[in-house]
């Protein structure tokens, strides 16, 4: 969801603000200090906690150039691969070299540290994010997390029956 979505949450009943309590969590980033945690209600699955974007479709396409082509791995990998990133599979040799340098410089910035130790890390992620796109939880042209745990955070921290809140992105 891009961050400049305004939704408004609306909880009716006696427990209201109960609920409500129950669903914030504290973020002093956040413009009143709370985030609205929709893990609280469904946690995202370990496996689905991974980033949309270049580096992930990058592991993706060295962990199916890693394998021998022709084989049933292959084949079952190459087919999410495209499914999934509609993009060429094929690398050469030194695209693969080039590509493992640059995923080997992202950073996990909740973590403040490497994202992959070593380069079995960065293949590993790319089996999940196509291993993610196979699962039939996860709607179709989404291989990453979009069904679980939106963050939202308060906009006013006031407890109404109607709560405005924004997508933190």
């Amino acid at each position: 969801m891009p961050n400049w979505v305004c939704n408004h949450l609306i909880i009716h009943g006696e427990n209201a603000v109960e609920v409500m309590n129950s669903l914030l969590s504290e973020n002093s980033e956040s413009e009143n200090g709370y985030d609205v945690d929709f893990n609280k209600i469904i946690p995202m699955p370990e496996d689905l906690k991974i980033e949309s974007g270049s580096v992930t479709r990058d592991c993706a396409k060295l962990y199916v150039n890693a394998m021998l082509e022709g084989c049933d791995a292959y084949k079952k990998y190459a087919a999410l691969y495209v499914q999934a990133f509609g993009k060429d599979l094929a690398m050469s040799e030194d695209e693969q070299i080039k590509t493992m340098e640059y995923v080997m410089l992202h950073k996990d910035y909740e973590k403040n540290c490497p994202l992959f130790q070593i380069k079995a890390d960065a293949y590993a992620y790319g089996k999940k994010a196509l291993d993610n796109y196979e699962k039939p939880s996860l709607p179709q042209k989404t291989p990453l997390s979009v069904n679980y745990g939106y963050n939202l955070y308060v906009v006013r921290d006031s407890m109404s029956e109607i709560l405005p809140i924004r997508h933190r992105s």
